[in-house]
């Protein structure tokens, strides 16, 4: 039988890809890799020792660790799957074997890795010459929120700083360097992807339903993967946040960088609204709102 992903989750990242990926691991009929984001398509296969090889095997030590301070063994399966990852030359043939067989229980196996939704047409066709029928989720969130949880993540966390704390001037720094990984938008990855893939092996997901209700978010996946959603309810952490940060917007209002990353967004937002609807719509009264700031009768917060 044939060794392949039946989907991908692609991100963007600050999305909620560790949620799902966490959620997709626990489910008995779903299987995963023993970590996320095997980042195999978007990074130069002959760079075996990258920063996110050096991040798994970091992994893969605390993994151990936990199980022989509990005087376990990894188990069989796990152990050979990560002496693969780890021991075997990076090639298409180390991809494919990095999925199990099809077999019962087993329906669906995939990984998430988010910035796959940036490969160009190459990356998704490699995607495609490895199997046709794959099927792609993607999780759209108003790019502006997932801007502050960026920045929370990366820069109030690592240096403990709420994001009440910065001042104006540092903020507009931030996102003015913020990377085209983090800057990305929706219009460029989805157009591009849905050259290559079929509408009904396309699914889009809202991070504002996954916010509101996890499992009613889970439901329309669970059918688009072709497994069943009552399992997802086995789950008891579903309600847990993931790799989560205090990533809602500040307090403070941060008019000029609100305003800057709304006209910067805009075009994408209305894209999202048009084509799509859904929250997009709400998403493109935000900036509007947010683009109508009347920057001048704020006092400079820098001196």
């Amino acid at each position: 039988m044939s060794r392949h992903p039946d989907f991908l989750v692609i991100g963007p990242t600050r999305s909620g890809t560790t949620w799902l990926n966490r959620a997709l691991s626990e489910h008995p009929e779903v299987w995963v890799p023993y970590f996320k984001e095997l980042h195999y398509f978007n990074v130069q296969k002959s760079k075996t020792f990258n920063k996110f090889y050096m991040r798994h095997r970091e992994q893969f030590w605390r993994r151990f660790k936990k199980l022989r301070s509990r005087g376990q063994w990894p188990p069989r399966d796990e152990a050979i799957w990560w002496a693969r990852y780890f021991l075997l030359p990076r090639n298409d043939a180390w991809y494919l074997r990095s999925f199990p067989e099809l077999r019962e229980p087993i329906r669906a196996r995939g990984e998430c890795s988010p910035k796959y939704c940036l490969l160009p047409d190459e990356g998704i066709q490699h995607i495609l010459h490895m199997n046709a029928e794959i099927k792609i989720v993607y999780i759209l969130r108003n790019p502006i929120d997932r801007a502050w949880s960026i920045l929370a993540r990366r820069h109030g966390r690592k240096l403990e700083r709420s994001l009440d704390s910065y001042t104006e001037s540092e903020i507009e720094t931030f996102f003015a360097h913020i990377g085209d990984e983090h800057r990305l938008l929706n219009k460029t990855c989805i157009e591009r992807w849905r050259r290559w893939v079929a509408p009904q092996r396309f699914y889009i997901a809202w991070f504002d339903d996954l916010q509101r209700n996890p499992i009613e978010f889970l439901r329309p996946l669970a059918q688009f993967l072709d497994i069943d959603e009552a399992r997802f309810h086995e789950n008891s952490d579903l309600h847990i946040k993931r790799n989560a940060t205090s990533d809602q917007r500040p307090t403070k209002l941060f008019p000029r960088a609100n305003r800057r990353m709304a006209e910067w967004y805009m075009d994408d937002i209305r894209y999202v609204a048009s084509s799509l609807g859904g929250y997009g719509i709400q998403w493109l009264e935000q900036a509007k709102a947010l683009t109508a700031l009347e920057v001048d009768k704020f006092f400079p917060e820098d001196g």
